[in-house]
């Protein structure tokens, strides 16, 4: 492979892994506003319940503990949301995956120097000054393996790797969300058990 068909490789590889981040965190910045969005309406129902099916005051006591716990959880994956910035970023690596398609159409249509392209492609990427993750790169391997000819127990490794990295929040939100959901079930449906 000719220096000129690497730096075009990697320039393709950038761009198709910066495409992937960019979804990626879009996908994510939905899933938490869905989850945002689901735990307020669940907080809402709650607010509302006593009103409508009076209870006791355990009852109330396990509707107004659940509420607070809901309240804390939305709180918490609101400030990761914002903090995280996840369209901001998503946006910044879609502009950079089309800047390094474009510079990569320049070099196919010819007569563009080596110097002046690698120039052109350090400078992409100090105009967007960000990086997409292992697992960016990990999903361009798993899709385009015909390329690297990895073994299938490796490849399946990958997957999971990126499927973890894909859907940490997701675990995340799980693991806060069915301690409660079980809290109600056994202290409110089922309280003799």
């Amino acid at each position: 492979m000719t220096p000129e068909e690497k730096l075009v490789r990697d320039i393709k590889v950038t761009a198709v892994s910066r495409f992937h981040a960019s979804a990626r965190l879009l996908s994510t910045d939905k899933r938490m506003t869905i989850y945002i969005a689901f735990s307020s309406i669940f907080v809402v129902l709650l607010t509302i319940l006593p009103y409508c099916f009076p209870a006791s005051s355990i009852y109330a006591n396990n509707i107004n503990f659940v509420t607070i716990a809901l309240s804390i959880i939305i709180i918490a994956i609101s400030l990761i949301q914002y903090s995280n910035s996840n369209a901001v970023i998503s946006e910044k690596h879609h502009g950079c995956a089309l800047a390094l398609n474009e510079l990569r159409r320049k070099i196919e249509v010819g007569n563009v120097s080596h110097i002046a392209i690698v120039e052109e492609y350090n400078s992409i990427l100090k105009e967007f000054n960000i990086n997409h993750e292992t697992a960016d790169y990990y999903t361009y391997i798993v899709r385009n393996n015909r390329e690297y000819n990895y073994n299938i127990i490796y490849i399946q490794w990958i997957k999971a790797k990126i499927l973890f990295k894909n859907f940490a929040w997701d675990m995340l939100f799980l693991c806060l969300y069915i301690p409660i959901l079980l809290y109600m079930y056994f202290s409110m449906v089922r309280p003799n058990i």
